[in-house]
């Protein structure tokens, strides 16, 4: 005999809202506080909802929906955050110490650059006698680029390397266990 499929309850308006905060913060208290619940509570309601089995299968079918319409895969995040973590600026000139036109630049390059600022100045010099003035048109670009340790922390935490925060539960419906880990520096003497 085959076993029957358990149904799931049916998700609630508000429960609804919470899952779409979570979708947005990763923050359970959070999307709880912004779903209406109560700002004393919302820590407990947050984590309560966030383990209701209807409340994660919606969680996942959008998360899953998400992945389809935008087609990205966890691989191109990875590859994302390494162009951040991995840039070397000096992939942004020749040989010769010049700046490459930035069609030039590596793809990985331009994808680690946050924004530019350029600024065109116009230098004259003036000949002997007023004679043989030249002008010349000289443009400046400061390039921005996307936090490295940030890119780096990133990258750490998409592939589990460490976590600030753990969440320990008991069986189904337990309480969790919050463990938040403080980096301490050396005693001072």
């Amino acid at each position: 005999m085959a076993k029957a499929k358990k149904k799931l309850k049916e998700i609630e308006p508000k429960q609804i809202r919470f899952a779409d905060e979570w979708l947005v913060h990763r923050n359970m208290a959070k999307a709880a506080r912004l779903s209406g619940y109560s700002e004393r509570s919302a820590a407990q309601i947050g984590f309560d909802l966030f383990n209701l089995p209807h409340v994660k299968a919606y969680i996942n079918e959008r998360l899953e929906d998400l992945k389809k319409r935008t087609n990205v895969q966890q691989e191109d995040v990875i590859k994302g955050l390494l162009y951040v973590a991995d840039l070397d600026p000096a992939d942004l000139f020749d040989s010769k110490g010049n700046m490459l036109p930035v069609k030039d630049l590596p793809p990985e390059v331009r994808r680690a650059i946050a924004g530019f600022d350029i600024t065109t100045t116009t230098v004259k010099t003036i000949g002997k006698d007023n004679e043989n003035d030249t002008e010349e048109t000289v443009q400046t670009a400061k390039i921005r680029f996307n936090d490295r340790m940030k890119g780096l922390e990133s990258l750490g935490r998409t592939i589990a390397m460490f976590t600030d925060k753990q969440e320990i539960g008991g069986t189904e419906g337990g309480h969790p266990v919050n463990i938040n880990f403080i980096p301490v520096g050396p005693k001072k003497k």
